[in-house]
C-alpha cells in the first residue's frame, strides 16, 4: 500500500490555508508524512504542525521555536545543486514509496520565476 504525505514548500500561502491544512489532515487516515521543504518550515511552525521530516540547504531557514523539530529526521542538501528543493522532496518521496501527495506552497510570489517553472515542471513519479 502507498503512503501519504503532505509537502510544504517555500512559497505562497493564502490565509486561509492554515485551515484547508489542518481539515485535510483531519479526513486522512492513516495521518499523512509531513514534509517541511526549506522556508516551508515558517508555515508549518504557523499551523502548529511538528514535521516529520524537515529537508532543506539552509538557504531559507527561518527562526525556528525551540524544541519544534525536536521528532524530525534532518535531510540536509548542499545550497548548490542541479535540482530545486521541491524536486529533491519528491524523489524522496518516490524512494520512500509515498505515491499520495499533496504539494503546498508550490507558488512563488517573491519573483523568483526559476523556482516557480521548476515546481511546474515537476516530473511525474512512476
Amino acid at each position: 500500500m502507498a503512503g501519504t504525505a503532505f509537502v510544504f514548500l517555500n512559497g505562497y500561502y493564502h490565509r486561509g490555508d492554515r485551515l484547508l491544512v489542518n481539515r485535510q489532515l483531519r479526513r486522512r487516515r492513516p495521518r499523512p508524512l509531513v514534509i517541511a521543504v526549506d522556508g516551508g518550515l515558517s508555515f508549518v511552525q504557523r499551523c502548529g504542525l511538528p514535521p516529520d521530516f524537515w529537508l532543506t540547504d539552509l538557504d531559507s531557514a527561518p527562526t525556528i521555536r525551540k524544541g519544534f523539530l525536536s521528532q524530525a529526521q534532518l535531510l540536509l542538501h548542499p545550497s548548490i545543486k542541479d535540482k530545486t528543493d521541491g524536486e529533491l522532496a519528491l524523489e524522496f518521496c518516490s524512494r520512500n514509496n509515498l505515491t499520495d501527495i499533496t504539494i503546498f506552497g508550490w507558488y512563488d510570489s517573491n519573483g523568483e520565476t526559476d523556482h516557480l517553472l521548476g515546481n511546474l515542471l515537476l516530473y511525474k513519479i512512476t
